[in-house]
C-alpha cells in the first residue's frame, strides 16, 4: 500500500523519478508474492502508459485470473489491446467478454463497432442474428438487426427484413410491430398514404395497449408531418387518456403548447415524461426551450448543462448548448463545451462552430491550432474544413495575399472533372477579394469566372452584388432586375434588389418588385418579414403585426421575429391582452446582449410598470447601439418614469439630435409629447 500511495503521489505530481522507484518497489514485492494485488495493478498503470505497454499485458492478464468476473480489467485489457494494435485478439476477447457479459449494451455496441471498424459487415450482422435468436423471439434484438441493416444497405435492405419477419410472425402484435417500423420507413421514403394506413390497421387490431399507443403516436406525427395537426392532437389526447404518463405522447403534446404559447402547461407535461425517462436529452432540450421562452435563463442553461452532461457531450446536445451561450454572448463557456465535445467525439459541426467562435472572439492562435489539427486529422472533409476556415484566418489578420496564395493552391489540385470543387474555391477566392476591397481584381476573377462556368446563373448574382459594394448602384438594379425577368421566382435576388432600392429611397419601387413576387410566393418567409418591415416604415403598424403574428405562429423559436412582434405590439397597441402578450413573448429575450433585444425588452417592462429593470436594459441597449434615435427616446421615457428628470432631457435631446426631422422614427410621438410635459 505504501508504493501504491507513493506511486499515485508521484503520477499526480507529474515526478515520473519517483513513480519508477514506487513501480520498481512493487516488482520486486511481486517476487515472493505474485499474486500481490495492489503491486500488480501499479505495474500494469506504469508501462501502460509508458514507451512499452506490452510489458503491461502479463500483469494484467494476471489480476484477471485473480478477478475474472472484474468487467473494469476486461475493458482495461480491450484498451490495451487496442493500443497494440493486436485485433486478432481484441476481437477474441470483445467476443468472450459478450459470452460473459449478455446484457451489457457497452459491451455489445464494443463488438459490433469492432466489427464494423474492419468493414465486416457480415461478421456484425451474424453477431447480431446470433443474439436475436429465432424469429419468434424478443423484437427489440431483430430490430437491432433491421437498424445494421439500414445503416449498411440502405432503407430497402431494412425494410425487406421487416416484411420477412413480420410474415414469419403473421397474425401477432410481433408482425404488427415489424409492420410499424416498415410503415415508418415507407413514409420517409415518401410513400405516406400507404403508409399511414399501415399505421391505422397496427392502432385497430393491436392486442396490447402499449403497441396500440405506440402506433397512435406514429400516426399523430406522420399526420403533423402533412400539417393535419388536429387530427394528430385527437391521436395523442387519446394516447394521454389511457396512459397519462405516455413519454412520447406528453413530449408531443408540450411541443405543441410551446408553440401556441401555453408554456407552463408544457413544463408541466416534460416535467411528468423525465420522471419516467429522466436520461432522455429530448425532453431536456425542449425544457430549456420552455424555460427560455418563458425568460427563465438560467433555468434553461441547466437544463441544457444537464443534457450535454447525460449525453457525454455529445454532438447535437453540446451545439444546442453553446448556440444557446453564443446567443447570449457567452462565448467562453460555448467553447468550453465544444472543445469538449470535439475531443469526444469529433463532429465536423462541432469543429466548425469552436472554430468559427474562436475567430469571432479574435482568438486567431487558438484558431490556427485547431484548424491545424483538423488538417493532420486523416480524414478528408476535415481536411477540407480546416483549409477553408485557415484562409478565413488568414484573411482576419489582413493577411489577404496568403489567404489567397491557400485557396488558389487548392483550387491548383482540383481534379478534372470535379467543377463543383474547383468553382467552391474560386468563389472563395472572389469573396477574399471582395472582403478586402480589392474591387478591380474581384471584377476580373469573376469575368473569368463566367467565361469558365457559363451555367452558373449565380454568379450574376455575385456580380450585382459587387457592383453595389463599389457604388455602381444603377449597374447593380439593372443586373437585379434582369436576373427577375429570367428566374422570375427567384427569392435572393428580390431581396437584395429591394435592400438596395430601399437604400437609394427609392421605397416604391422596393415595394413593387417585393410585391410582384410575394403574389407568385405567398408563403415565402423571408418576403414577408420584408413587407412587415415595410408595413412599418409606412405607418401601418396594424398589419405588420398581423403578419409578425402568423410568422410567430409558424416558428415561435425564431427570436428575430419574437422581438420584432413583442416591439410592435408593445408599442402600438394600448390593449391589455395585447400588452400582456407582448410582456410574455419578450421573457425570452432576458439575459441577452444583443442591445436591438434589450430595448425591446426594455421597453415592454415600462409599459408593464417595471422601471427600474427597464431603465438597466434600456441604458445597456443605448451603449450598444448609441446611434438609435428610438432607443434614446425609450430610455428617455423610462428616466421620466423612474423620476429622473434631468436624464430624460438629456436623453430627449440626443434623441432628437440623432433623429432630425424625420417623424417617421419609432417612439418620435411620445418624445415630443415628453419633452413638452417637460418643458425641454
Amino acid at each position: 500500500m505504501k508504493a501504491l500511495l507513493d506511486y499515485q503521489a508521484a503520477r499526480q505530481a507529474g515526478d515520473d523519478v519517483t513513480a519508477g522507484e514506487a513501480a520498481e518497489r512493487a516488482r520486486a514485492l511481486l517476487d515472493d508474492h505474485p499474486d500481490l494485488d495492489v503491486a500488480l495493478r501499479v505495474l500494469v498503470d506504469w508501462h501502460g502508459s509508458g514507451p512499452e505497454p506490452a510489458r503491461a499485458l502479463p500483469h494484467l492478464e494476471r489480476l484477471l485470473a485473480l478477478h475474472p468476473d472484474s468487467l473494469g480489467l476486461q475493458m482495461a485489457r480491450v484498451q490495451m489491446l487496442f493500443t497494440l494494435d493486436r485485433q486478432d485478439e481484441l476481437g477474441q476477447q470483445l467476443h468472450a467478454m459478450h459470452a460473459q457479459f449478455p446484457e451489457n449494451p457497452e459491451v455489445v455496441a464494443m463488438v459490433i463497432r469492432w466489427h464494423l471498424l474492419r468493414d465486416d459487415m457480415a461478421g456484425a450482422e451474424a453477431f447480431l442474428r446470433m443474439r436475436a435468436g429465432a424469429d419468434d423471439a424478443d423484437p427489440e434484438r431483430h430490430l437491432e438487426v433491421v437498424e445494421l441493416l439500414r445503416r449498411s444497405g440502405g432503407p430497402a435492405a431494412a425494410q425487406a427484413e421487416l416484411e420477412r419477419l413480420a410474415a414469419a410472425n403473421e397474425a401477432t402484435d410481433r408482425a404488427r410491430i415489424y409492420a410499424l417500423r416498415a410503415a415508418q420507413l415507407r413514409f420517409d421514403a415518401g410513400q405516406r398514404h400507404p403508409a399511414m394506413e399501415a399505421v391505422a390497421d397496427v392502432v385497430a387490431h393491436a392486442q396490447e395497449d402499449d403497441l396500440a399507443n405506440e402506433a397512435r403516436i406514429s400516426l399523430a406525427r406522420m399526420y403533423s408531418a402533412e400539417g393535419d395537426v388536429p387530427a394528430a392532437q385527437a391521436l395523442v389526447d387519446d394516447v394521454l387518456a389511457s396512459d397519462e404518463t405516455n413519454v412520447e405522447g406528453l413530449i408531443l403534446r408540450a411541443a405543441w403548447q410551446i408553440r401556441a404559447d401555453a408554456f407552463g402547461p408544457a413544463i408541466t407535461d416534460l416535467r411528468l415524461a423525465l420522471d419516467q425517462a429522466p436520461r432522455r436529452t429530448d425532453i431536456l432540450r425542449l425544457l430549456a426551450e420552455a424555460q427560455k421562452m418563458l425568460g427563465n435563463i438560467e433555468l434553461a442553461e441547466q437544463r441544457l448543462a444537464q443534457a450535454v452532461e447525460i449525453s457525454n457531450s455529445a454532438p447535437r446536445e453540446a451545439l444546442a448548448y453553446a448556440r444557446f451561450q453564443i446567443e447570449r454572448g457567452a462565448h467562453e463557456a460555448a467553447m468550453r463545451v465544444l472543445t469538449e465535445a470535439l475531443r469526444t467525439s469529433g463532429d465536423l459541426q462541432v469543429a466548425t462552430l469552436l472554430a468559427q467562435t474562436l475567430l469571432v472572439t479574435g482568438d486567431t492562435v487558438a484558431a490556427g491550432d485547431l484548424l491545424e489539427r483538423l488538417a493532420q486529422s486523416g480524414q478528408p472533409e476535415a481536411e477540407k474544413l480546416a483549409r477553408a476556415m485557415q484562409a478565413e484566418l488568414l484573411l482576419r489578420e489582413n493577411r489577404v495575399d496568403e489567404s489567397l496564395a491557400l485557396v488558389a493552391a487548392e483550387a491548383a489540385q482540383a481534379e478534372d472533372g470535379q467543377g463543383a470543387a474547383e468553382l467552391s474555391t474560386e468563389v472563395q477566392l472572389l469573396r477574399i477579394l471582395m472582403s478586402a476591397g480589392r474591387f478591380e481584381q474581384a471584377s476580373d476573377k469573376l469575368a473569368q469566372m463566367r467565361e469558365a462556368f457559363p451555367e452558373a446563373t449565380f454568379l450574376r448574382l455575385l456580380e450585382a452584388n459587387l457592383k453595389a459594394i463599389e457604388g455602381k448602384n444603377e449597374e447593380a438594379v439593372t443586373i437585379y432586375r434582369a436576373l427577375l425577368e429570367d428566374a422570375p421566382d427567384e427569392v435572393i435576388p428580390v431581396q437584395r434588389l429591394h435592400a438596395l432600392l430601399t437604400e437609394l429611397g427609392r421605397r416604391d419601387e422596393a415595394a413593387e418588385t417585393l410585391a410582384a413576387t410575394l403574389e407568385r410566393h405567398p408563403e415565402a418567409r423571408s418576403l414577408r418579414v420584408l413587407h412587415a418591415l415595410d408595413l412599418e416604415h409606412d405607418g401601418q403598424a396594424e398589419a405588420a403585426i398581423e403578419i409578425y403574428q402568423a410568422l410567430y405562429a409558424e416558428e415561435p423559436g425564431d427570436i428575430v421575429i419574437a422581438n420584432n412582434l413583442a416591439s410592435m405590439l408593445s408599442t402600438h397597441s394600448d390593449e391589455a391582452a395585447d400588452l400582456e402578450r407582448a410582456y410574455m413573448i419578450a421573457q425570452r429575450l432576458n439575459g441577452s446582449q444583443v442591445p436591438a433585444y434589450l430595448d425591446t425588452l426594455g421597453w415592454v417592462q415600462l409599459r408593464k410598470g417595471e422601471v427600474d429593470s427597464a431603465v438597466l436594459n434600456l441604458q445597456a441597449a443605448a451603449r450598444g447601439l448609441p446611434r438609435v434615435a428610438s432607443i434614446a427616446f425609450n430610455l428617455a421615457l423610462a428616466y421620466a418614469e423612474a423620476g429622473r428628470t434631468a436624464e430624460a432631457r438629456a436623453e430627449l435631446a440626443r434623441g432628437f439630435e440623432l433623429a432630425g426631422d424625420d417623424q417617421a422614427v419609432p417612439q418620435f410621438a411620445r418624445a415630443q409629447a415628453l419633452r413638452d410635459e417637460l418643458g425641454g
